[in-house]
């Protein structure tokens, strides 16, 4: 059993912020596996900067371990604040949300778009979400952002 941990920051030449991973490659027996939790790039808008932060952490991360490439591992878990969101005004976000469409939601979600373009997470699978996106909620409540920035909802905490 051989265990090495790692992390990284990005963004801002990886120091001036509070995005980036923690990463552990374990090998047990003859399989390699990486567990990363990983914060990127957020707001709508940011598509292009999360491929990258996904891509300088794949890079990055792990350098010194046995395997040492993240992607080089037999399994691969990729948890945490992806924060992907989805392309569509926050009026319909809420009425699929009201109807518990979350097909309708997934067809238009950012990460799943990224998926089948190739940009990132390419190797990566998930299960469908069966459950009302969870970003962004006010405090203590089941309501979405009532603030003046009246996000829209989104799966932003994921897993790979």
């Amino acid at each position: 059993r051989v265990i090495f941990s790692d992390s990284l920051g990005v963004g801002l030449m990886g120091s001036g912020g509070n995005k980036g991973a923690v990463a552990a490659s374990l090998q047990i027996n003859e399989t390699s596996i990486c567990c990363i939790s990983a914060h990127l790039a957020a707001h709508d808008s940011e598509v292009d900067r999360r491929n990258q932060d996904y891509h300088d952490l794949c890079q990055g991360l792990l350098s010194g371990a046995p395997t040492p490439h993240v992607l080089g591992h037999d399994i691969v878990l990729w948890v945490g604040d992806l924060n992907y969101r989805i392309n569509q005004a926050r009026e319909v976000v809420l009425m699929h949300c009201n109807y518990s469409e979350w097909d309708k939601l997934l067809a238009v979600d950012q990460l799943r778009k990224v998926i089948a373009e190739r940009k990132a997470f390419r190797t990566f699978k998930e299960m469908d979400p069966v459950f009302a996106p969870t970003f962004k909620y006010d405090v203590g409540t089941r309501t979405y952002d009532t603030s003046k920035k009246q996000r829209t909802p989104a799966w932003c905490d994921r897993v790979m």
